[in-house]
């Protein structure tokens, strides 16, 4: 089975979002070992800047990235694909053992030092999401990945 980890940055603070992310988990469990890291937000103060507030978030990520896994970081700015072509995507890289972690920011994203780092980069749309709700858009399509690198008719 592969290894994934998924790292966020904050608490879960809806209890919707905290159910769907809990519902892809538990069908996850079929087709990989998944495990969800989070990390704390940073406060923000008006004495400090954006890129400040990345950074130190991005230096906790850092600390807390499982050694030996590819990173996939998820920005708008990153390579789109279609379901299909993330699962080919997810199979090349479980076919050559591969772990994955992939990397959710806070509301303010990533900082660039982390997107510079990464294996990949990539984008689920061109339009905004809240970053709490990308986490269970995350999980359903890694479980969309799975399922349809398993041919079964979840991906219609």
């Amino acid at each position: 089975m592969q290894k994934l980890a998924v790292i966020e940055v904050g608490k879960t603070k809806e209890m919707w979002i905290a159910k769907g992310k809990e519902e892809y988990l538990k069908r996850l469990k079929r087709y990989a070992l998944i495990k969800i890291i989070s990390i704390k937000d940073e406060p923000v103060k008006p004495s400090r800047s954006i890129k400040q507030i990345l950074d130190n978030e991005g230096s906790r990520i850092e600390k807390a990235l499982p050694k030996n896994y590819s990173i996939i970081v998820l920005d708008s700015r990153g390579e789109r694909y279609s379901s299909r072509e993330f699962a080919r995507f997810l199979g090349k890289k479980k076919d050559r053992g591969e772990s994955i972690v992939f990397i959710t920011g806070s509301s303010y994203g990533l900082s660039e030092g982390l997107k510079k780092g990464a294996d990949t980069v990539i984008s689920f749309s061109k339009m905004t999401f809240p970053h709490q709700m990308i986490r269970v858009i995350l999980l359903e399509q890694i479980y969309r990945a799975y399922s349809i690198l398993a041919g079964t008719d979840y991906h219609k």
